[in-house]
């Protein structure tokens, strides 16, 4: 969280030391993966840590938690809550806002897909050079997503209080976009044209083809996968997919994203609260 600081994510922050500060629920690290970077799960502190996977939702453990502080008694609704995510958490976002997902539709589209969106099915680990090696980059992140994606369930999770979401760069190409041509809950989109991670097309984009209600709150036309990060991490490695665009002016493009979100929330919430 430590690159998420402004004051959109001050619930996100405060749920998650709620939950975190009780013996009810825990937390586990799930590291980088082929299709993500780091991810934090909670969960029943019953749970083996071992047995936790993406896609185990335990916002609503949080969302409980956060309800039974003192400090918060009195003047959240906990029953009208919004969301915002962004990259894997737009995932878990677009999921809570009625979407469907399945591993084996991730499969398919990389099968489709892998050169032109490697990074979402290699993760950033790998990268495409123009070299000799290439073709076996791609054999191999092929040879091992249909291993890990053989799983044509769908997978989906809602909590009646999230009643709001605004969803950022989401990592998308696995839902079923029908899901979401009518969502359950207002909802945002944010995309970001230069996202080198995640390629538009394949995964917001997406979505907001498919969607008849959402509200397309900001096309940023030269932020890339990190403009909704603030600090951005150092360069290097893993970063270099978020490091912004030279032409991208974070001093005024990050208070216009901090506006659009948090105004997009105190207008849908109030009209919901009425």
């Amino acid at each position: 969280m430590r690159y998420l600081n402004m004051p959109r994510f001050l619930a996100a922050v405060l749920t998650a030391a709620a939950a975190a500060a009780h013996a009810g629920v825990g937390m586990a690290e799930l590291p980088p993966n082929a299709v993500s970077g780091l991810v934090t799960v909670f969960y029943p502190s019953q749970a083996d840590p071992g047995t936790v996977r993406r896609g185990d939702f335990r916002l609503d453990v949080a969302i409980d938690r956060l309800a039974r502080e003192p400090a918060f008694a009195r003047s959240p609704d906990f029953a009208l809550v919004g969301m915002f995510g962004m990259s894997e958490g737009g995932h878990t976002a677009l999921t809570l806002a009625g979407g469907r997902w399945s591993p084996s539709r991730l499969r398919e589209h990389c099968r489709l897909n892998i050169a032109e969106d490697f990074h979402g099915c290699a993760g950033p680990s790998l990268a495409l050079t123009g070299g000799l090696l290439d073709g076996v980059k791609k054999l191999i992140v092929s040879a091992v997503n249909d291993r890990k994606f053989d799983d044509s369930s769908w997978y989906e999770h809602v909590d009646g209080r999230i009643i709001v979401v605004v969803v950022g760069v989401p990592f998308a190409a696995d839902f079923d976009p029908d899901s979401l041509r009518q969502p359950r809950v207002a909802l945002a989109l944010i995309g970001a044209r230069k996202d080198r991670w995640l390629i538009p097309r394949f995964h917001g984009d997406a979505i907001a083809a498919a969607c008849r209600t959402c509200e397309q709150l900001l096309a940023l036309e030269t932020g890339g996968h990190g403009a909704l990060l603030g600090p951005l991490p150092p360069g290097g490695g893993v970063s270099d997919l978020i490091q912004d665009p030279p032409e991208f002016d974070r001093v005024t493009q990050v208070p216009r994203i901090n506006m659009a979100i948090t105004g997009f929330f105190q207008r849908t919430l109030a009209q919901s609260a009425r």
